[in-house]
């Protein structure tokens, strides 16, 4: 079995801005129903819904790969910018 799912770093770096940014807005989302203001939010808490969203996300995609495993943190770390951004 191949356990590289990516061609290239690009393609791995796309993917990874990818999941990051349907993270990002889940976390945003929740937030906005909650009445919530991520601007307040301690940067811990932000980063745990990240990486919350961040798991749902690659587990919704891992197919044959685990991808939960290989991008979690890259994932949750560009989510958190997304959204602290």
């Amino acid at each position: 079995m191949n356990t590289q799912p990516f061609p290239t770093r690009a393609a791995e770096e796309a993917a990874i801005a990818r999941y990051a940014a349907k993270a990002a807005r889940m976390v945003r989302h929740d937030w906005r129903q909650a009445g919530l203001s991520l601007a307040d939010a301690p940067a811990t808490e932000i980063y745990d819904d990240c990486r919350d969203a961040a798991y749902d996300v690659l587990g919704d995609v891992a197919g044959a790969y685990d991808l939960v495993d290989m991008l979690l943190i890259d994932v949750t770390e560009a989510a958190v910018t997304l959204v602290m951004s």
